[in-house]
């Protein structure tokens, strides 16, 4: 990105075109670590921001449609990442 873009004063987001609420994200999360306790939201905070897509289409001009890791594959190499770094220690 940065041999190609020149405009350093905007960001480029690097996303794959879709959102994820907290929510989904939590329950996906517990799913894949195979954590069997109950998730819990503290409803006495603000709701805040739903959803936020971001935008993508100055990283798609530069270097054309991606081919992105599923969320839940990352989260599962991520997890057995650092159980693997973890173990050693």
């Amino acid at each position: 990105v940065l041999d190609k873009y020149e405009d350093v004063r905007y960001p480029i987001n690097v996303g794959c075109g879709w959102d994820i609420s907290i929510s989904d994200l939590a329950y996906m999360i517990k799913e894949v670590v195979g954590y069997q306790g109950d998730i819990v939201f503290d409803i006495s905070k603000p709701e805040g921001q739903m959803k936020k897509l971001l935008c993508n289409k100055k990283m798609t001009a530069l270097f054309g449609e991606q081919r992105f890791t599923s969320l839940r594959d990352g989260i599962a190499k991520t997890v057995d990442e650092y159980s693997m770094m973890h173990k050693y220690f």
